[in-house]
């Protein structure tokens, strides 16, 4: 009896070990499990920020060229300045924002403009309301009658059709004229439509290149070729530019403020200034813009989705 009790014993011992032995590995295999998977995190994170960092770039933007669609409040405050996220790899499209690089001598070493026209199309800027081309008196207001649209004949077609540009505010005008810096501002015209800006481009078209045609400034840094060789004269239809093979159109979304408080004479320097620009001076799409007020966890909640739907490939 006594043999069959240390039996027994010895049968429930063994069988214990056998089931501590067990949870031992079922520990050791969900531990493993846990650092495999953190380690493929870990990866996944690295792999994608990497990634990040290939596609993608972060620019400062400096300037009221693009207002009101980036900048906004950069009148009020000079710190109030968005980041726009750069897609060094998509393809430009009409009316995509894009990153170039500035003319020399211009005092930029980058631009953030409006992609405009690409090679093929053809522009020109068409008179409306009044048709005097008297500019006596539009220093800082221009008359609310008479203004300038932007006509593109886009390539492979044979009209002229005014370019539906939904993302300029073309109705919100602003009037500093009572500010200290004692100059006024297209004020008729709001941020899109184009007054002194379009006259300059209008009367430097027709002229056939006459840089003396201009009514408001003149600009000579363009290092890409004559702004004049672009141009097509015609006899019989206003003159326009040609934008040729290897070239692209590009201009600033803010088109009615000549003076700006603190800004004596500026002016957004564009295709309409430096004509068309050869393609080898892009650098990449702007993909989003971050407002600067403009939350961490907000921006990284928008990236997330950005990724996930998909549209860094669109």
């Amino acid at each position: 009896m006594g043999g069959e009790k240390d039996f027994v014993g010895q049968e429930y011992e063994v069988a214990q070990a056998g089931a501590d032995v067990q949870k031992k590995d079922k520990k050791s295999i969900i531990g493993r499990i846990a650092v495999t998977g953190l380690f493929g995190l870990t990866m996944s994170v690295a792999i994608a920020v990497v990634a990040f960092s290939i596609v993608f770039s972060l620019a400062i933007v400096e300037g009221p060229s693009m207002m009101k669609t980036i900048n906004a409040g950069f009148v009020q405050n000079r710190d109030d300045m968005d980041h726009a996220l750069v897609n060094r790899f998509r393809e430009a499209r009409r009316g995509d924002i894009i990153i170039v690089d500035a003319p020399r001598g211009s005092g930029s070493d980058t631009f953030i403009k409006r992609l405009i026209a690409i090679e093929g199309d053809r522009v020109r800027f068409e008179q409306r309301g009044n048709s005097s081309r008297d500019y006596s008196g539009w220093v800082g207001q221009f008359p609310a009658d008479r203004y300038f649209v932007l006509m593109i004949m886009f390539a492979g077609a044979n009209t002229w059709v005014e370019l539906s540009e939904h993302y300029l505010d073309i109705d919100k005008g602003f009037d500093f004229s009572n500010t200290s810096s004692g100059h006024g501002s297209e004020n008729n015209g709001g941020w899109g439509r184009m007054g002194a800006y379009g006259a300059n481009f209008f009367e430097f078209v027709e002229s056939g290149g006459n840089p003396n045609a201009r009514p408001f400034w003149t600009t000579n840094f363009n290092p890409y070729g004559n702004f004049a060789d672009f141009i097509v004269i015609n006899d019989s239809v206003p003159n326009y530019v040609y934008i040729p093979a290897g070239y692209f159109f590009y201009m600033g979304d803010n088109r009615g403020s000549l003076f700006l408080p603190d800004f004596n004479g500026y002016h957004s320097y564009d295709s309409t200034e430096i004509g068309p620009q050869p393609i080898s001076v892009f650098r990449g799409v702007v993909a989003d813009i971050i407002p600067v007020h403009e939350t961490f966890f907000a921006f990284i909640l928008r990236m997330l989705v950005y990724y996930l739907t998909f549209q860094w490939l669109f």
